[in-house]
């Protein structure tokens, strides 16, 4: 019986090794989508900006990492571009959030079912 207990550690451990790294690589790559689509960055701008964002988390723990991944990417999005809630609330914004929920989230969604299907 400890023994099973063990290896679910030692997996549990694997995955807690393996999964943050992925996910936040995906995270990451759903917030430049983000100011792409709504706030029309242009790629290597949207790189830039989500990089100077994890340089701010650099000294973060493990858990705080992963709680950003709580954070609606729209909504980081928004903070990194100085973007009011007046603006999210009004076009042209609330059309391309609204096509960034419908188009671009569902398939960084399933990229990310697919990257914890293969680690379990």
């Amino acid at each position: 019986m400890s023994q099973n207990t063990h290896n679910t550690s030692v997996r549990y451990i694997h995955l807690d090794d393996q999964l943050p790294k992925e996910i936040h690589r995906l995270y990451d790559e759903m917030v430049e989508q983000a100011l792409i689509v709504v706030f029309q960055r242009d790629q290597s701008t949207a790189k830039q900006e989500v990089t100077e964002l994890r340089a701010r988390f650099a000294g973060a723990s493990q858990g705080t990492l992963n709680m950003l991944l709580h954070e609606n990417p729209v909504n980081l999005a928004a903070d990194i571009v100085g973007a009011t809630n007046e603006a999210l609330m009004s076009e042209p914004l609330i059309s391309r959030i609204k096509s960034f929920n419908a188009t671009e989230r569902p398939v960084f969604e399933a990229k990310a079912d697919v990257v914890v299907a293969s680690l379990a």
